[in-house]
């Protein structure tokens, strides 16, 4: 892992600005949390973020991790030491979840049970933190008023500088609009747009995989889990499958590659692809046939897309023009104050007119991927971080 580089002052404010809007998009936890995760880095430099959901015991309901080594750990930690052997060394997601005094943020050190150099020799520690190189941590506990909604843990490497107090003070300031954020359920509704988000699977032609890449077990796992919880990760430890769906896609690209001539030009043959679409976005699976080699059984590849909600790609999309931080704040405004257009086109057409207004020209392709349904929050007078008496703090 390369070595920490110290945050710049401007990476700060726009992290810290960039998570109040993500705040106020509507979308949901699971849509918000994984761009938020991505902003936390300008904040505070680390090697791996990752948000555990908490329910109402303080228990682990759904996990969403940068570390891509989570898809084989995951597994192991929820099925050998989730409540369980960790208990022995440090406090558990739930002890720390009902830790209602203190401050919102803490060095995990602070949670140990046992010394430092005893907690080293752990299994806990050589099983799972070693392995995805968390040799340090901040753990930050997300609260509504009394209600646990969430914790957030900030890994850096054994060769890392270790955590400062500025950067839990750094923290702090955006635990609030993380809060805001997870209020929403999930809206399933709004539109997807592609991303670079994609990995390639390599099956038999029996639909069993033989071989994948990192971001293919990354996406598998977020296709197939909705709610990546103990009780449905600690079964399938370090087992990928592919869903049932994809199977049937890829036995009918078998049978369209066996056939000499169609059986029934009348039957339906549908074409090896499925879409799906949960909390985390959508994904698209397709399978291609792969020629045999020197005699090699032919074999399957398949691919998978993700997607993910519009109005993401509109926040960062908005990196690329050459506003002044006021002006952008602007912008991003019009998509919040516009109450309810009858469609996409009053939409676009009332927020022209108030860029224009504030002496702000946007380029045609801003407007191309307008949502012609916008999230809930840009909609509703009861969002108080939008659109109540702090909204202007809030989003300064």
């Amino acid at each position: 892992m390369p070595a920490m580089q110290r945050t710049r002052p401007d990476s700060v404010r726009r992290a810290v600005a960039r998570i109040r809007q993500l705040s106020c998009l509507g979308l949901g936890g699971e849509a918000a949390v994984p761009e938020m995760l991505r902003e936390l880095h300008g904040l505070v430099p680390a090697g791996s973020n990752i948000f555990a959901w908490a329910g109402a015991a303080g228990e682990i309901t759904n996990v969403y991790t940068e570390h891509p080594g989570w898809v084989h750990m995951g597994p192991l930690y929820f099925a050998e030491f989730y409540e369980r052997r960790e208990r022995e060394v440090i406090l558990t997601f739930s002890e720390s979840m009902r830790l209602r005094d203190g401050p919102a943020v803490r060095h995990v050190d602070s949670f140990l049970k046992v010394d430092r150099r005893e907690f080293l020799r752990s299994a806990m520690f050589n099983e799972i933190l070693r392995q995805v190189n968390d040799h340090q941590r901040l753990f930050v506990a997300v609260r509504e008023g009394v209600r646990g909604l969430g914790g957030m843990l900030l890994g850096r490497g054994q060769h890392d500088p270790p955590f400062t107090g500025d950067e839990a003070k750094r923290l702090e300031l955006v635990v609030p609009h993380i809060a805001h954020a997870l209020a929403p359920t999930g809206n399933l509704d709004v539109e997807l747009a592609d991303t670079d988000d994609e990995g390639l699977i390599v099956a038999g032609l029996d639909g069993k995989i033989l071989q994948l890449s990192s971001q293919a077990e990354r996406l598998l796992l977020l296709a197939c889990y909705p709610q990546c919880s103990p009780g449905a990760l600690a079964c399938d430890a370090g087992h990928f499958v592919l869903p049932p769906p994809v199977v049937r896609i890829c036995r009918n690209l078998v049978r369209a590659f066996k056939e000499r001539l169609a059986e029934d030009i009348g039957e339906e043959l549908a074409p090896p692809v499925w879409r799906h679409r949960n909390v985390w976005g959508g994904f698209t699976f397709r399978a291609y046939w792969l020629p045999a080699a020197r005699g090699a059984p032919p074999l399957l590849g398949v691919t998978v897309h993700r997607q993910e909600p519009l109005p993401l790609r509109f926040l960062r999309r908005m990196d690329d023009l050459p506003l002044s931080a006021r002006k952008a704040r602007h912008a991003c405004s019009c998509w919040r104050d516009i109450r309810a257009p009858r469609s996409r086109k009053d939409w676009v057409l009332a927020s022209t007119r108030r860029l224009r207004m504030a002496g702000i020209s946007m380029p045609s392709w801003t407007f191309a991927i307008v949502p012609s349904s916008l999230p809930r929050c840009f909609r509703s007078k009861m969002c108080s971080a939008c659109n109540g008496p702090d909204a202007r703090a809030a989003h300064a």
